[in-house]
């Protein structure tokens, strides 16, 4: 087998411009990650104080924590891993999967 040709080695100037690359990307995916966690936070506390506002012992307040797992919007069970698009109709998975 030959070996596999490896690229030539960067100049010191490369180096630090593709290091100053990726440390600008990690900087960019943490102030992202910061943002949407503290998007999350925020809808959470506000969600939490609504349900307190809610007089006690209230249809209202028992209706606002029920979880409907039945409901249109509700994941399949089937699907094993959240993704961001809905699932394909009529697409059947057991046609694709190889057993030996």
């Amino acid at each position: 087998d030959a070996q596999p040709m490896k690229p030539p080695p960067a100049s010191p100037e490369e180096m630090a411009r593709r290091a100053e690359i990726g440390r600008n990307y990690v900087i960019g995916k943490f102030k992202r990650h910061n943002k949407l966690q503290h998007d999350l936070a925020c809808k959470i506390k506000m969600k939490n104080h609504a349900i307190r506002m809610l007089p006690r012992d209230t249809m209202w307040k028992e209706e606002a924590l029920k979880v409907d797992v039945t409901g249109e919007g509700m994941v399949p069970k089937w699907r094993r891993i959240p993704v961001d698009t809905p699932p394909i109709p009529d697409f059947d998975i057991s046609k694709f999967i190889v057993r030996d």
